[in-house]
């Protein structure tokens, strides 16, 4: 009896599918009996619960026919009022069909989030993640200054002085003075300035940024004058024609190798070393020369003189020549017959003349 009761609400069920085309199903609860049990939601639909326990739901607005569908999806809708699947850590949730881990911080800053990654870094290297929180102990051992190891700072450098610059090496403070300063006995000096007023004595960093600084010999300063000793000194040649200047130059120099300066003058002083003779440099004469000397290069020479001479003495100790052939020398320096032209006259230098 229950058998054919169940037949009938099948073949009833195909029946109104078939002849209405999916439109509206009537709910045949008197064929189902005692077997089925049907509800209405007031709009139309029947949930109708078969014989093997199966929920089935009818109506206008809802297909029968539905297919669920979770392809890839772990978890979700089904799309036909179902599950795909539930997350099965505490952890989880589904997002989009997936089982996504949650991340949980709270007031954690550091350490890891449950999900493989982590809730934040401690900064500073000596900074340690302890339960969730960052905690740092600075360490400034002999440091007056740079990182703490903590994110902090030891100490700021401050410069000695407005001229100078303070900077953080390897822990420890250093001063620097700026290019344009010097710093002289503790105090800042510009550039160019004068000590005591005098422009020969200045800071000039480039010299020496720590001490006062000499400008060179010969440096202008002030109106015509020059750096001399360490002192602006103005140059004094009023009626000087040569000699020192008082500010170790000269007023002039003498140009002839006679001259020298005498008190500001240019003298001609005579030079007659090493000489008997000649001029001495001044118009004057350092000697005359004996007769038949001659001066050559300042001193007295000799110069033999054989002119119209064929023998006899030179002059200078030497001979213009000697004769020959049973010739002498005559005092005029020629070369004669010693028995020429004494005829008649008795015999003398071996001649033997013959009385006409």
């Amino acid at each position: 009896m229950r058998t054919s009761r169940f037949m009938l609400i099948v073949l009833a069920v195909v029946f109104v599918s078939v002849g209405c085309g999916g439109g509206n199903k009537e709910a045949v609860s008197d064929a189902a009996g005692a077997d089925q049990a049907s509800t209405s939601d007031g709009t139309g639909n029947t949930d109708t619960v078969t014989p093997d326990g199966l929920s089935e739901v009818t109506g206008s607005d809802v297909d029968s026919t539905c297919v669920p569908e979770c392809g890839p999806k772990e978890c979700g809708n089904d799309g036909c009022g179902g599950s795909c699947g539930e997350c099965s850590q505490e952890d989880e949730e589904c997002m989009a069909g997936y089982c996504e881990c949650v991340p949980t911080c709270g007031d954690k800053e550091c350490g890891e989030n449950g999900c493989g990654d982590v809730c934040g870094l401690c900064e500073g290297e000596k900074a340690q993640c302890v339960d969730g929180m960052c905690q740092c102990t600075p360490d400034c051992t002999d440091l007056e200054c740079g990182g703490d190891g903590c994110g902090g700072v030891c100490g700021e450098c401050v410069p000695e002085l407005p001229c100078m610059d303070a900077k953080c090496l390897e822990g420890g403070c250093v001063s620097f003075i700026q290019q344009t300063y010097c710093v002289i006995g503790g105090a800042c000096v510009e550039e160019g300035v004068w000590m005591s007023g005098d422009p020969c004595v200045s800071c000039s960093p480039q010299i020496d940024s720590q001490s006062w600084s000499t400008s060179q010999d010969g440096t202008l300063c002030l109106e015509g004058g020059i750096c001399f000793g360490g002192s602006c000194c103005i140059a004094e040649c009023s009626g000087k024609e040569c000699g020192d200047d008082g500010c170790g130059g000269k007023c002039g120099v003498c140009t002839s190798q006679y001259e020298a300066c005498i008190d500001g003058v240019c003298v001609c002083v005579p030079d007659c070393v090493a000489k008997e003779c000649g001029d001495d440099g001044c118009d004057g004469n350092c000697g005359t020369c004996p007769s038949g000397q001659d001066c050559i290069n300042g001193i007295c020479d000799c110069v033999p003189d054989c002119s119209g001479k064929e023998c006899g003495a030179d002059g200078c100790g030497g001979s213009c020549g000697s004769c020959e052939g049973g010739t002498s020398c005559s005092a005029e320096g020629a070369c004669v017959d010693p028995c020429a032209a004494v005829a008649g006259v008795q015999t003398q230098f071996g001649c033997e003349f013959v009385s006409i």
